[in-house]
This record gives C-alpha cells, structure tokens and sequence, in this order.
C-alpha cells in the first residue's frame, strides 16, 4: 500500500515538471531527466560536485524492434545524406 501512495506521488510530480515526455509517454527520457535532476539535488545538499554528460550519438547494438535517434544518424551517414 506504502509503494502505491509514493509512486502515485512521484507520477503525479513528474507529470507537473515535465508534461511533454507525459504526452508522448516519452518513459525513457523521463526517467534520465528526474534522475540527474536528483543528482543535481543531492549535490546541492551534500556538497558534492556533479557533471552531467550529454552525448551527441551513442552506438551500440540495436535492443528494441524501432530504429532510434542514434541509430538513424548512423544509416543517414552510410547512406550518404
């Protein structure tokens, strides 16, 4: 019962904070923004330094059935456009 009430609260804060990846269920990108947004936090609290990586293109091999952003720039390159 614990788990529902504070997971429905943290829906509903991330809902409020960030409405675009909610309407476009966007699960992946929400996650990585509340995450180093948490990071920034703790830092804040704690004193800690933080730095946040942003990479342009990450490769790797293809895990889901979609091609991804990553992805498409890389056919678009070995395609020649």
């Amino acid at each position: 019962m614990l788990f529902i009430m504070i997971r429905c609260t943290i829906v509903s804060v991330c809902r409020l904070k960030y409405p675009v990846l909610f309407l476009y269920q966007n699960w992946y990108n929400l996650s990585k923004t509340e995450a180093e947004s948490e990071a920034w936090e703790y830092a804040k609290r704690s004193g800690l330094d933080v730095v946040a990586i942003c990479p342009s293109l990450i490769l790797g091999p293809i895990l889901q059935s979609t091609v991804n952003a990553s992805t498409m720039v890389l056919i678009k390159i070995l395609k020649g456009s």
